[in-house]
């Protein structure tokens, strides 16, 4: 999870937690199982606090906003797993239940089940992981590459199915595949500077020393 990712993460848990009453005020809970604080519980509010009552029970204690808070994670990708480990595809995942942050009407933009549990766009890519799945890796895919080097590996990686330059209808595992050709593209690319950088230090210190 990137810096940008993190404190993205953040926002959308506070933005559900706020508007649920899922916080804690005088040591208790704002808001309990019954319903929210805007009305009737959903399907995707009773699951995620039947799981995050789970999470209490073994603790021997009540719930407690980190209870819910992973939970979410539990609901959204099967496991809980700290949010610093999600891959791409999982933390879009959490997102479907969240909200995204994307302008209200922009394309791929979700109000997030949590907080409008009618909000279509949200229960089409909840339905359809791999619409989610999909997301996340173009967008990875968009922020390492230029497309001149996108569309390279593509030609070369994905012949069967690539028609350019939708690079984005790819199948899920080649699309898997250019972003980690992009990513160890990258790699090599910084342990050259790397080791192009460190002759430079040891020549200057001798020079120093003289």
């Amino acid at each position: 999870m990137t810096t940008a990712q993190e404190k993205k993460y953040w926002r959308r848990w506070n933005a559900v937690s706020g508007w649920l009453g899922w916080f804690m005020r005088a040591g208790r809970l704002v808001h309990g199982p019954e319903s929210t604080v805007h009305g009737p519980q959903s399907e995707h509010h009773a699951r995620v606090w039947q799981i995050a009552q789970t999470l209490a029970a073994a603790g021997a204690r009540a719930v407690v906003p980190e209870d819910l808070r992973h939970a979410c994670h539990i609901y959204a990708i099967g496991r809980d797993r700290s949010h610093k480990d999600f891959s791409n595809a999982q933390f879009s995942r959490v997102l479907v239940l969240w909200g995204n942050e994307l302008p209200r009407g922009a394309s791929g933009a979700l109000r997030g089940l949590l907080l409008d549990p009618e909000d279509l766009a949200s229960i089409v890519a909840w339905d359809n992981s791999e619409v989610a799945q999909r997301r996340a890796l173009v967008e990875g895919i968009r922020r390492s590459a230029p497309f001149a080097m996108i569309d390279t590996i593509a030609r070369r990686n994905c012949r069967e199915h690539y028609q350019a330059p939708f690079y984005e209808d790819l199948p899920l595992p080649e699309l898997r595949g250019v972003l980690a050709a992009l990513r160890s593209m990258k790699e090599r690319e910084l342990e050259a500077v790397n080791d192009g950088a460190m002759p430079r230090r040891q020549t200057e210190r001798k020079h120093e020393q003289h």
